[in-house]
């Protein structure tokens, strides 16, 4: 067998098994190391687990602290959404895609370039302040 490089050499993506505790259940996230508490406090919120949830680590289990009871399924994609009558998110400032436009090269960061493993993400406000975010997974990110 013949090994023929096409191209520079990349870098590996760093990803870590992160074991995240919903009350009585226990999941499993596959994340870039960093952010950790913010992966986690932007889960709970995104799939409205809970409104402002309470992160605690237990050395390798983060535990997420919430009220609410609620069920958990697993997309084909490896993402998690919750399966219950929990509140729906509704968005409450929309973007014109001319603004939206300003932050694509934002997404081009010299770590994608490096790896092809990761995903960014941004927040923007209206005053076009962002932060950026990245994750190997997508819907992590």
């Amino acid at each position: 067998m013949e090994i023929i490089r096409l191209g520079r050499t990349l870098e590996i993506g760093k990803e870590i098994e992160l074991k995240v505790k919903l009350n009585t259940k226990t999941i499993k996230l596959f994340c870039t190391p960093e952010n950790v508490e913010e992966l986690v406090i932007g889960f709970a919120i995104s799939e409205g687990i809970a409104k402002n949830p309470i992160v605690r680590f237990e050395n390798d289990l983060v535990v997420i602290e919430t009220e609410n009871d609620f069920d958990l399924a697993l997309n084909t994609s490896g993402s998690f959404t919750t399966s219950s009558n929990l509140r729906k998110l509704n968005p409450k400032v929309k973007f014109k895609i001319d603004f939206v436009r300003r932050f694509i090269d934002v997404l081009n960061a010299d770590y994608y370039e490096r790896t092809r493993a990761y995903h960014t993400a941004l927040i923007v406000n209206k005053s076009g302040e962002y932060l950026r975010a990245y994750d190997v997974g997508r819907h992590n990110a």
